[in-house]
C-alpha cells in the first residue's frame, strides 16, 4: 500500500542488499546522455554535499550475478552505489529496464524501477495505471475487433484520439501528440478500425477538452514543487502560486500512481471554471523545459530533487513516505 492508500506495483519490496560494501555516498544514474543538463545540475548540487553522482550508459554497465551476490562495473570500473536511478535512456531504455529489475532484485535501492520506466514508455499502461488507481483521467479503449471498439466508443463518447501503445523515450510528449489520430464521430473511427491503418500498436482515448484551464505540475517525491499555466509568464516569484489545493491533490495522486522521480503531471479542467481536474498525461523524468527556465523555476525543481535524493541515500526507502519539499534537514 502506498502512503496515500494507492496500490502500486511500481515499488518492489525492499530487501537487504546482496552487494558487499555499498557506498552510501554514491548514486548511479542509468542514462544514455552523459551531457544531460538536468543531471549536470543535480551532480553539482549533490557534489556540494559530498555525494557522487555517476552517469552510466546502460550499454556500458556490466552486471555479474553469482548466487545471491551481484557485482556491477561502469566502463570497467567497479561501482557499489547506495542508490540506482532509472533515467531518460532513449534507444537503450529497454536495456535499462532489464538492468534495473536485476539490480532491484538484488536488494539495491532503486528509483524509477523497471515497472516505472515501462509505464513511462507506454501511454497505454500509464492510462491504465491512472484509471485503476482511481485518478481522475479520460476513458480509454484498447482492442482490434471493430464491433467491440465501436460499441465501447459509443458509451465513452467522441471525439476520440488514437495513440501509440509504446514510445521510444520517456519524454516523448511531442512525438506522441504528433501521432494523434482524431475521430470526431463513429464513421471516422469505423473507417480506421476496419482499415489497414488500425493495428495492435494503438489505443483510443476520449480527447481532453481544450476549453478549461490547463496546468503542468512538476512533482518531487510526488509532491508538487512548481506549476506552470498553459501559457506561462516570463517569471514566477512563487512556484506554486497558481496551483489550487484540489489541483495539487490530483497531480500528487497521478505522480504517486505512476511512480516517477521526478515527474511532470499535465492536468486540465473538464470545462471552464469547473475546478474538476483530470489528468491528461504524466511524464517520468521530464526533459529540460524552456518554459520552466524562463519562469525561473528550473533550479527550484532541481534543488528539491537533490534534497530528496540526499534524503533517500541517507535513509533508504523510508524517505519515500517522509520527505516533503519543506523538509530541509539535508538542506542545500
Amino acid at each position: 500500500m502506498c502512503p496515500d492508500g494507492l496500490v502500486s506495483g511500481a515499488v518492489a519490496p525492499y530487501r537487504k542488499s546482496t552487494m558487499k560494501k555499498l557506498d552510501s555516498r554514491s548514486i548511479v544514474v542509468l542514462a544514455r546522455d552523459r551531457d544531460d543538463f538536468d543531471l549536470k545540475v543535480l551532480s553539482s548540487m549533490l557534489g556540494s554535499r559530498g555525494i557522487e553522482l555517476q552517469i552510466a550508459d546502460p550499454l556500458d554497465l556490466a552486471i555479474q550475478c553469482e548466487g545471491p551476490e551481484i557485482r556491477m562495473w561502469n566502463n570497467d570500473s567497479p561501482v557499489r552505489p547506495g542508490l540506482v536511478i532509472g533515467w531518460r535512456s532513449g534507444a537503450s531504455a529497454l536495456h535499462a529496464i532489464k538492468q534495473l529489475d536485476a539490480i532491484e532484485q538484488a536488494g539495491i535501492d532503486v528509483l524509477n524501477s523497471a515497472v516505472v520506466l515501462l509505464r513511462g514508455l507506454s501511454p497505454f499502461l500509464k492510462s491504465v495505471t491512472l484509471q485503476t488507481n482511481s485518478v481522475p483521467h479520460y476513458p480509454i479503449i484498447s482492442g482490434k475487433a471493430p464491433s467491440g471498439v465501436l460499441s465501447m466508443a459509443d458509451r465513452v463518447g467522441y471525439p476520440m484520439v488514437a495513440r501509440p501503445l509504446m514510445t521510444r523515450d520517456l519524454d516523448a510528449r511531442a512525438a506522441v501528440r504528433g501521432q494523434d489520430i482524431v475521430f470526431e464521430d463513429a464513421s471516422t473511427l469505423k473507417e480506421f478500425v476496419t482499415g489497414k491503418a488500425a493495428s495492435g500498436h494503438f489505443y483510443m482515448q476520449l480527447r481532453p477538452p481544450r476549453t478549461g484551464q490547463r496546468l503542468r505540475v512538476f512533482c518531487v517525491n510526488h509532491h508538487p514543487v512548481a506549476c506552470l499555466p498553459d501559457v506561462p509568464d516570463e517569471r514566477q516569484a512563487d512556484p506554486l502560486a497558481i496551483l489550487s489545493e484540489p489541483a495539487a491533490h490530483v497531480a500528487g495522486l497521478a505522480s504517486r500512481a505512476i511512480g516517477g522521480h521526478p515527474s511532470m503531471v499535465e492536468i486540465s479542467e473538464d470545462r471552464p471554471g469547473s475546478r474538476n481536474w483530470r489528468v491528461e498525461d504524466v511524464t517520468v523524468c521530464p526533459g529540460p523545459d524552456p518554459d520552466l527556465s524562463r519562469a525561473g523555476l528550473h533550479e527550484t525543481v532541481m534543488r528539491a530533487q537533490a534534497q530528496f535524493l540526499a534524503a533517500r541515500l541517507a535513509e533508504g526507502p523510508k524517505a519515500r513516505g517522509g520527505w516533503r519539499p519543506s523538509s530541509a534537514v539535508h538542506g542545500f
